[in-house]
């Protein structure tokens, strides 16, 4: 059987950017199916800049009998329009969804739409390859065993919730770059999972951080050496330094294999895991950027959004980081619990002032199944939800308002703020 696994196609009329990194996670998963002898044709819309029609285009290219995507809320409309197109061109092909949206929501995503065949919850390396094994031999009244696949039979009848997890991230392979083109950038995943509940998150898997071991990290990225000639590799763990003795046993091992005369590095952590022994670990081996999720330097909309970090962390890890010579990225979020027009203007002055090398300015998006979406619909702190249409879920829609400011208001503000950013020649990206 011919697979083909894809991210959704570019979004139109956002300010969202494209990805230089592919998608690890998809990857992982078009990995283990080839192992497991199907033909895989790997896509990363974001990355190649594909809209809808170049995707479609992509897609129908490779003949496939099963297509998988990868979804995010905001995605769920264009690929409605995308799997509806694509039944046009071949009506028996088989469309499989999963993702964060249709994790949180395997129900409302089946029903979505009659033209998705299968929603996967959860992580798919392991139940992908059982459903499509029971496609593949006709044995569909099996399927309905599965735990964490819903179907359109499922939509009507009610079946228990489960989510596939891969407690042993060790048997999973390495992933097949070959499947894509080269690139000059690569990211690599050690760990997965978080131990903290940021209430604008979403996060569906328990307070745990599960990792893979290291020597099987160093062997991943020695394979990358050995096939491709990269600049940037980039750990998209959800909080790199999560745990520093191995934080530090995994940077010691770069520095010891002399990884750092080869590319640099960059990773995402919290403020509150920076110390100066991993600064200097970090610069030893060729680390040129961290990013750190400020969100806010008001401590009482940290609190609320269950942070748990106070802002002058963030600035204490800023000023070890940059002692050490790493450059920072900082994020933060407009439209958090309590926002108001005089707390807008003191976020901007802090921004501007900042002497992070990078600073990304967004504002609030609401995901359904993150804690804060809850508190929204609830009416608390003020807010009131303007909208429920998933395609409104990116950085211009309109979906809340807080107060008597709208995330369309909240939305120019940041742009704003990021064009003095761009005149005082901070970049806006890292």
């Amino acid at each position: 059987m011919k697979i083909v696994l894809s991210t959704a196609p570019r979004l139109k009329n956002t300010n969202a950017h494209s990805s230089e990194a592919i998608s690890i996670g998809l990857l992982s998963i078009a990995t283990v199916l080839a192992q497991n002898e199907f033909r895989i044709f790997f896509i990363d819309a974001n990355v190649l800049n594909l809209g809808i029609g170049d995707t479609l285009d992509m897609i129908m290219l490779n003949s496939p009998d099963i297509i998988c995507f990868s979804v995010y809320t905001r995605e769920m409309n264009i690929i409605s329009e995308l799997v509806n197109r694509i039944k046009r061109k071949k009506e028996k092909v088989i469309i499989i969804l999963g993702g964060i949206h249709p994790t949180y929501f395997p129900v409302e995503t089946i029903k979505y739409n009659k033209n998705f065949d299968y929603v996967v919850v959860g992580e798919g390396e392991e139940v992908l390859v059982k459903l499509i094994s029971l496609i593949q031999v006709g044995a569909l009244n099996e399927i309905s065993e599965l735990e964490g696949v819903f179907s359109q039979s499922d939509s009507f009848n009610i079946k228990p919730y489960f989510i596939n997890i891969i407690n042993d991230l060790s048997t999973l392979p390495i992933p097949n770059r070959n499947l894509y083109s080269k690139n000059e950038s690569y990211s690599i995943l050690t760990s997965r999972g978080c131990n903290h509940r940021c209430k604008f998150c979403m996060q569906p898997f328990e307070e745990t951080v599960r990792y893979r071991n290291l020597e099987g990290v160093f062997e991943e990225v020695q394979m990358l050496l050995n096939i491709h000639s990269f600049k940037k590799l980039v750990f998209y763990d959800e909080t790199f330094a999560a745990d520093k003795d191995r934080t530090l046993e995994l940077i010691k091992g770069f520095v010891k294999r002399g990884y750092g005369s080869n590319f640099y590095w960059t990773a995402g952590t919290r403020a509150d895991t920076i110390d100066a022994e991993l600064a200097i670990q970090f610069k030893k081996a060729n680390c040129k950027w961290i990013f750190i999720g400020a969100e806010s330097p008001i401590d009482e909309q940290l609190k609320a959004i269950n942070k748990g970090i106070e802002f002058k962390q963030v600035e204490n890890a800023l000023s070890i980081l940059n002692y050490h010579d790493i450059n920072v990225a900082l994020s933060f979020i407009l439209g958090l619990p309590g926002e108001t027009w005089e707390t807008l203007e003191y976020k901007k002055n802090i921004i501007l002032n900042s002497n992070a090398q990078s600073i990304h300015v967004g504002i609030l998006i609401p995901h359904p199944g993150s804690k804060i979406y809850q508190e929204i619909l609830e009416g608390k702190h003020n807010y009131q939800l303007l909208s429920a249409d998933h395609k409104d879920y990116t950085r211009d829609g309109l979906i809340y308002k807080i107060g008597d400011i709208t995330s369309v208001e909240l939305n120019m503000y940041a742009n704003s703020i990021k064009k003095e950013l761009i005149i005082k020649g901070i970049k806006l990206e890292y």
